[in-house]
């Protein structure tokens, strides 16, 4: 009968010897998860250039100015998006911004009342004076902790406008930055 207690006693001991060691290799493998959940969060970082993605628009419409673009992964690949206006049509074209590749280029005849340079005039915006998409998704990047998806130049309401879109933990993080003065307007977390 004495011996009862002592064979509980020491089955009890090994049995929290156990799971003290199993505790130790959960906390283990969660420091080494956590450590490598901690990338560097990456930007849209294209080989063709802003400019030169500028410069082979207006070599296919050289009557137009670029209204919107965006950059953004698309597939395996990350393609810039332009739109833009002449006195009578919208116009759009897509580039590979790996390799400058061109693609669906598309036309489409303006409203009468857009025509005449009317949208033209009230949609195109000076790219001198706006901060540059570097600088945009590293202000951007303050707001969320994962990847750049797309970063898109637009007007509205006579404000040219960056809005960044990136990962926030398992949502969509969208800043828009007004992109002449480089203040952060608004911050949208989409579910």
């Amino acid at each position: 009968m004495k011996k009862s207690p002592l064979l509980i006693g020491l089955l009890t001991i090994a049995l929290l010897a156990g799971c003290s060691n199993q505790q130790a290799k959960q906390t283990a493998s969660t420091k080494k998860a956590t450590t490598v959940k901690q990338q560097t969060p990456t930007k849209l970082q294209p080989k063709v250039s802003l400019e030169k993605a500028r410069e082979l628009f207006k070599q296919q419409y050289p009557n137009a100015d670029i209204s919107e673009l965006q950059l953004k992964k698309q597939l395996n690949k990350t393609v810039y998006h332009l739109t833009g206006l002449s006195d009578t049509e919208e116009l759009e074209m897509q580039i590979d911004s790996q390799t400058g590749d061109i693609s669906h280029l598309t036309k489409e005849t303006l409203d009468t009342d857009e025509q005449h340079g009317v949208a033209r005039q009230k949609e195109r915006f000076d790219f001198k004076s706006l901060m540059t998409l570097e600088a945009a998704q590293k202000k951007a990047q303050h707001y969320f902790d994962g990847d750049v998806l797309e970063a898109t130049l637009e007007k509205d309401d006579g404000v040219v406008y960056w809005e960044i879109e990136g990962h926030q933990k398992h949502q969509k993080m969208q800043v828009k930055i007004d992109a002449t003065t480089g203040e952060v307007v608004d911050t949208e977390l989409d579910d």
